[in-house]
């Protein structure tokens, strides 16, 4: 048996005496509701005036929220990587983007240093060729000169 005492108003109102199963099991729907109980009065109370417990959600349910949150806050932590995975994806494909072009003006630059070393020495025959030409007129000029 359980002994309860309700407080009302700061003084005591009634001690229940029976078991809240059995009070609950013996009311009937033909009861009419529970009457508020004046303050500072002692009232019995019975089950007929005393309205069912709420019931506190069982401990399976308890736990059940806690794994909810369980999982809630797994998903938070996958979504944060997954969100961290698609940033580092973007980098990556940014990365590669990147080396791409890089390639594409390294190999123009090559391209441009061939064809500026064949021209360099394109530019360093045709010197040699000026310098043949001038010293084969120097010579004509001298062996047309009338003093040699």
């Amino acid at each position: 048996m359980l002994s309860r005492s309700i407080v009302c108003a700061g003084k005591s109102c009634a001690n229940i005496g029976s078991e809240m199963a059995d009070s609950h099991a013996t009311t009937s729907p033909e009861t009419p509701a529970a009457s508020p109980v004046p303050s500072g009065k002692n009232i019995p109370i019975t089950s007929e005036n005393v309205p069912a417990p709420t019931s506190s959600p069982p401990v399976s349910q308890s736990q059940h929220r806690h794994s909810w949150a369980r999982v809630r806050a797994v998903f938070a932590s996958e979504r944060i990587t997954a969100a961290f995975t698609v940033v580092l994806a973007l980098a990556t494909l940014a990365l590669v983007g990147t080396a791409y072009f890089q390639r594409n003006d390294a190999l123009d630059a090559i391209q441009e240093t061939k064809r500026l070393a064949v021209a360099t020495e394109n530019a360093a025959r045709e010197r040699r060729q000026v310098a043949s030409a001038e010293l084969v007129l120097k010579l004509r000029d001298k062996l047309d000169d009338s003093r040699f």
